[in-house]
């Protein structure tokens, strides 16, 4: 009984000490807190003292990141921040500028415009030396008839600029593209529609005269053996070659100012003629 009652009698005294500082607090509070702060200098430097001491690593360059304003902050904050932020800023926003270049695209008539705009700065008295273009809209505009010489029937054209060249691909069938005359064996292993993926280079030859050289052909998930690829582009451009037309090429016909096309890592450069 005497214990509960001395447990009971503590208790009162605590509730009163807080209700006594509750309402005393406009009179010691501003001296407590001036105190806190100036002491609270020394006590960090102690805190890292003794942590040096003790092998534990310093947390003030967390400390000053995390205030965002300081020297060490801002290194990590900008190594790292700058690092992470620039190299997935420049990988996605620069993986994005060229996202057109590096990704399958549609041909189409506003792409052949594009193209037909771009080589027409080329034409102009006071023109830029050279310009630069997406896959799909030189193939829309250039190469759009040498693609459909594969198979008029061919849908769902595309193009791409891979390291330095230029790829299309469509939908065709094996008798599209000669059946066993053309494909030999291979024919018989082709049932239906296939993804016809054609890769070369563009050339130009002599004002207004091109040749697409074309370095590999698959259908599918099969590459074709270099010995089919004649077989199939003899079929293709045929009034338009000369004696002199490779049999891996399809000739082209390009606008009078383009000189040449370079593909460098997905970039396509248009460059013009000089007189």
């Amino acid at each position: 009984m005497v214990g509960c009652l001395a447990r009971i009698g503590c208790l009162l005294v605590i509730i009163a000490a807080g209700a006594i500082g509750w309402f005393t607090q406009d009179a010691w509070l501003p001296r407590v807190k001036a105190q806190v702060k100036t002491s609270a200098p020394g006590l960090v430097r102690r805190v890292h003292e003794i942590g040096v001491k003790l092998g534990v690593p310093s947390t003030s360059g967390s400390a000053k990141g995390g205030a965002g304003g300081n020297a060490s902050g801002n290194v990590s904050g900008s190594a790292k921040g700058n690092a992470s932020g620039n190299a997935s800023g420049n990988a996605s926003g620069g993986e994005k500028s060229t996202a057109s270049e590096t990704q399958w695209t549609a041909l189409s008539a506003a792409g052949a415009e594009r193209g037909r705009e771009a080589v027409a700065k080329l034409n102009q008295k006071n023109g830029p030396a050279y310009v630069n273009v997406g896959a799909a809209d030189l193939a829309s505009f250039v190469l759009d008839s040498a693609l459909h010489g594969f198979s008029p029937r061919a849908s769902g054209a595309q193009a791409i600029a891979k390291d330095d060249r230029l790829y299309m691909k469509a939908m065709v069938t094996a008798a599209d593209l000669g059946g066993p005359k053309t494909l030999g064996p291979l024919s018989g292993l082709l049932e239906g529609k296939q993804e016809l993926t054609v890769g070369g280079r563009l050339e130009v030859l002599s004002p207004g005269r091109a040749q697409f050289r074309v370095e590999e052909i698959s259908l599918g998930e099969l590459a074709l053996p270099s010995a089919v690829i004649p077989r199939i582009l003899a079929r293709i451009g045929v009034k338009d070659r000369t004696a002199n037309t490779p049999g891996d090429a399809v000739p082209v016909i390009v606008p009078t100012s383009l000189a040449d096309v370079r593909v460098n890592k997905g970039h396509v450069t248009l460059y013009k003629s000089t007189p």
